[in-house]
């Protein structure tokens, strides 16, 4: 192995050991909702329709308030997931805070 393998995987080595988690990733609410959306049925995924649900901040959008560019697209496939979802509960007032959450955000 070069030099610069070397320090590229010592680099990551210390990197990763300074992570509490190891560097795991959580479940993702992009991905949860356009499985959602495109399965086509809300019977049988209610427990992924309430975790969805559950992961909306307070202002209405979905995704971590310390990244604010990066918002609109967990937040739009959470909205059109949530859209069929309407049935379960809490799901038309997540619908209705995520189009409030839009409607406030600056035009890219």
């Amino acid at each position: 192995m070069n030099a610069l393998s070397e320090q590229i995987l010592s680099e990551l080595r210390h990197l990763l050991s300074e992570m509490s988690d190891g560097g795991s990733v959580g479940p993702s609410v992009y991905d949860t909702a356009r499985a959602l959306q495109f399965h086509g049925t809300v019977t049988g995924r209610q427990d992924a329709y309430a975790w969805l649900i559950a992961q909306q901040q307070p202002d209405g959008g979905w995704g971590s308030a310390d990244f604010p560019l990066f918002r609109h697209a967990p937040t739009w496939a959470a909205l059109l997931a949530l859209q069929r979802a309407d049935p379960l509960p809490g799901a038309a007032d997540a619908v209705q805070a995520a189009t409030r959450f839009l409607e406030r955000q600056p035009d890219p």
